[in-house]
Parts: structure tokens; C-alpha cells; sequence
């Protein structure tokens, strides 16, 4: 069940270092050689003390090896450090994958939401987790089933995964299953589906497309400093106004 993580944590190049940390109440930032990369969680989420130390000047694979704790905001800490390396434009070019830009900010009009709204019509679609507008982007247009650990009315609690999921045309994931240890078994579950993974913490990673992932769509830091205020909670606007947003097909 550890391939994938392996396999994100592997493809790190030796070199990159954890030169900056912070964490916040519920996201992680570090930045490696110029980029940025993010982890979050939930609130509510475990939220015992940290169990690795002095990661600050550690190779980046190293610090990448807690998105395997149990412990979420440690895992946040992995998934920042794993985000930081394939979110770097060099490694992004190394992989011959130049992303797309959907738009700077809050810029709603090119939200990958109304930009799947015409590839998704009249298709069977799963949601994982809360998005914004997702229902009255996506809803009108496709058969649209809403799963979340805390199921508002008329959506799904997320043990119907194992029935919905190899039912649809298209499943929508956030990375926050990444942390959570659920990935693996939702991609398994979703594998006859073209599956997106949406969210501003999502590595860029090619390895994806090795385990059935079709779309990358994440956010790219553009103003550093600005994401470690946000971080830190010396500013409160979304994490978004510090980056862009970009697409990947695999």
C-alpha cells in the first residue's frame, strides 16, 4: 500500500534541502531552492506533538518520508516537502510537463471546475471532499455524487466510496487522502474512471499517471512570503492569492 508514497518520495533529487519550515493551524510550507510547497489538514485532525525534529537544512527526501505518519500535521510537513520538489518549475520541466495556467488568485471564471463543466457533461461524476461551488458548477451539468467524511444532505459518507466510485466516469480527489493514508485504495476503487486530483497542496508529480491518474490540478506559489504569512496566520486570505492555478494532463 506504500508504492505510491514510495514512489513520490524516491523521485526526489538528492540535492534539495528543507531551507525555510512553517507551520500553521492547519497548513505547512517549505521552500526548496526558490519553490514552494504546501500540506494541510483538517481541523480536528490529530494534533499530538510532532515526532521528527530538526528537519530545518534536512534533505528534502528525508522530510518528504513524513507524509507516512500517522500524525497529520506531521504528514502535512512530508506532503510540503514532497509538493516543493515536483512543484519546482525546473523539476516540472525536467518532465517535459509545462503546466497550464487556469488563472491567477480567486479568479472564479477559470476555476478548473467551470473548466471540466464541458468535458464532464451528462458523465457520472464523484466529488470527494467539500469544494466551493462545486454543486452549482458541476451539478447542473452531470450526475453528480458528493462524498465526505462529515455528509451534508443528499451526499454520501465516504465508506460508500467502496460502492460509488467503480460506478462513475469520472471521480474528482482531493490531496488530503494523500494524508490520510485513503489514496491508494480510492485510485484502486476509481480505476476504470478518469481520475483528477484537485487541490492548492497537490504535488505535481508524473508518478501519478502510474497509478491511474489522468489530471493534475494544483497552485503554483508565486509570492512566497505572502504563503508563509498565510501559513503562519499573520495574514487570513486564502491560500490562493499567493499563487496560481495550474493544470496538468499525464
Amino acid at each position: 500500500m506504500w508504492e505510491l508514497y514510495d514512489a513520490l518520495i524516491e523521485g526526489i533529487d538528492p540535492v534539495f534541502t528543507a531551507d525555510e519550515i512553517a507551520c500553521g493551524c492547519s497548513l505547512s510550507y517549505i521552500r526548496s531552492h526558490g519553490s514552494i510547497g504546501l500540506g494541510s489538514y483538517l481541523e480536528g485532525d490529530s494534533r499530538s506533538p510532532l515526532t521528527s525534529h530538526n528537519l530545518l537544512g534536512r534533505p528534502l527526501r528525508e522530510v518528504a518520508v513524513c507524509i507516512k505518519s500517522w500524525n497529520y500535521p506531521e504528514a502535512a510537513v512530508g506532503m510540503a516537502a514532497i509538493s516543493a520538489y515536483y512543484n519546482h518549475p525546473d523539476t516540472l520541466k525536467k518532465a517535459g510537463l509545462l503546466p497550464q495556467a487556469t488563472g491567477r488568485g480567486e479568479d472564479r471564471m477559470n476555476d478548473p471546475f467551470i473548466i471540466y463543466q464541458r468535458e464532464l457533461a451528462d458523465k457520472r461524476v464523484a466529488v470527494l471532499g467539500h469544494y466551493p461551488y462545486v454543486e452549482q458548477l458541476l451539478g447542473p451539468v452531470c450526475e453528480l455524487s458528493i462524498l465526505d467524511r462529515d455528509p451534508d444532505r443528499g451526499e454520501y459518507p465516504l465508506p460508500a466510496a467502496e460502492y460509488l466510485l467503480p460506478e462513475q466516469d469520472a471521480v474528482i480527489i482531493p490531496p488530503y487522502f494523500l494524508l490520510v493514508k485513503m489514496m491508494p485504495r480510492l485510485l484502486e476503487l476509481a480505476s476504470g474512471a478518469k481520475i483528477i486530483l484537485v487541490g492548492p497542496t497537490l504535488p505535481l508529480a508524473p508518478v501519478f499517471r502510474n497509478f491511474g491518474v489522468s489530471e493534475l490540478s494544483g497552485l503554483l506559489i508565486t509570492d512566497p512570503d505572502r504563503a508563509a504569512r498565510i501559513v503562519t496566520g499573520a495574514e487570513h486570505v486564502r491560500i490562493y492569492t499567493a499563487g496560481r492555478k495550474v493544470t496538468l494532463r499525464l
